[in-house]
């Protein structure tokens, strides 16, 4: 997954979100689910004379991962958490950020984007390189990733060479407002919203679940031995517990943040669990991040203390032992972070931007969290990286 430079002139220069793999996954998915579907279908019709308990389970079994096979395209092809296309425009000093239908989801004036770098990072023991958008109040958006520096630096000097963030932002572009907020009665600043839950990706999910338990279950004719099979059973099971929590968790979710009286206050309700809460002080908190990377989809704003900032750079980069490992752990359960999960890209941005300036005075502001940087983060300019 990677952004492309498409089309572009001397006002308009547009990013399009490519996913080369996706293709081959789905044929690989498309062909699963073919083969264990014919497969289930041959047990499930088979010689009735000669049948027997344990080709009703194969059966299940084949049938449960041709069903899941199906839903995991339908849930593949729609789970991108990023944004479909980037558009900077050089004449009205602002990048748009819109759906896959062209409509506007978010927008960051040329002022708040500092630059564009290239960082080396570690996913899964790989190395790679990364070219990203520096936010100016915190955050970084990965925009190309390669395992080579050359062609990193490449998708850098190209976009940096097109883009002309020394431009003056003008008025907000038309089609886009800022995140919602209204007034408390004690003179706080509430930003509130209910989860929305697609109802046909809701019943994909349930399906995809109760099916990959089903052929968990129908594999113990499969499984070799009575202890495999309990330990299949049990896994399925505790899947679809762990499914039911999830769904129930999620339920009638609603988010509340209050800022003023010099504390940030998130507190989340739902229609089956019990609220949860937590308050910052505003004068602790250094960095609101909000950053984008295709090894990482993060789906919360962090509240960076001036502590955390370096370290909370090292895990998204990858860059700490396995001796640390713990002490990782241990930091991201510490953390504050606002789950939004269940908002839509551009709306996200939008919030993580109005958090900003609601709670972090400018004369505070530190620079993007990282770290290992392969070139530093530049100053707004339309100079590529030497």
């Amino acid at each position: 997954m990677r952004y492309r430079i498409g089309p572009a002139d001397a006002s308009r220069t547009i990013l399009d979100l490519r996913f080369p793999e996706r293709p081959l996954v789905i044929i690989f998915l498309s062909l699963v689910a073919l083969v264990c579907l014919l497969a289930g279908l041959a047990f499930a019709i088979g010689d009735e004379s000669a049948a027997s308990p344990a080709d009703s389970l194969r059966a299940v079994c084949f049938i449960g991962f041709g069903l899941f096979s199906l839903c995991a395209i339908f849930l593949f092809s729609t789970g991108v958490v990023f944004p479909r296309r980037l558009l900077f425009d050089n004449s009205e000093g602002w990048l748009l950020i819109q759906d896959a239908r062209g409509a506007a989801e978010g927008a960051i004036p040329y002022d708040g984007i500092a630059g564009f770098s290239v960082y080396r990072a570690v996913a899964g023991g790989i190395v790679r390189h990364s070219a990203g958008m520096d936010l100016r109040r915190g955050g970084r958006w990965e925009l190309y990733a390669s395992r080579s520096n050359e062609k990193a630096r490449l998708f850098t000097q190209q976009l940096a060479s097109k883009v002309r963030l020394q431009a003056q932002p003008k008025a907000r572009p038309s089609g886009w407002a800022p995140f919602p907020s209204r007034p408390a009665a004690d003179g706080s600043v509430l930003f509130e919203w209910q989860r929305q839950t697609r109802p046909g990706a809701m019943v994909i999910s349930i399906v995809a679940i109760v099916s990959f338990a089903a052929a968990l279950i129908g594999v113990r004719p499969l499984a070799g031995g009575p202890v495999a099979a309990a330990v299949s059973t049990g896994f399925a099971l505790l899947l679809v517990a762990a499914a039911a929590a999830g769904i129930l968790r999620t339920a009638g979710q609603r988010t509340v943040i209050e800022v003023g009286r010099g504390t940030v206050r998130w507190t989340r309700r739902g229609a089956f669990v019990r609220e949860r809460s937590f308050t910052a002080a505003v004068g602790d908190i250094a960095m609101i991040d909000l950053s984008l990377t295709f090894s990482r989809a993060e789906t919360a704003i962090s509240l960076l203390r001036a502590t955390e900032v370096e370290l909370f750079g090292r895990y998204r980069q990858g860059t700490f032992g396995p001796g640390e490992v713990p002490g990782i752990l241990s930091f991201l359960r510490a953390l504050r972070r606002i789950d939004v999960s269940g908002l839509p890209p551009g709306r996200r941005l939008a919030l993580a931007e109005a958090l900003r300036e609601a709670v972090v005075p400018a004369a505070t502001r530190t620079p993007q969290a990282g770290a290992t940087p392969d070139t530093p983060p530049r100053k707004a300019s339309n100079t590529p990286p030497q």
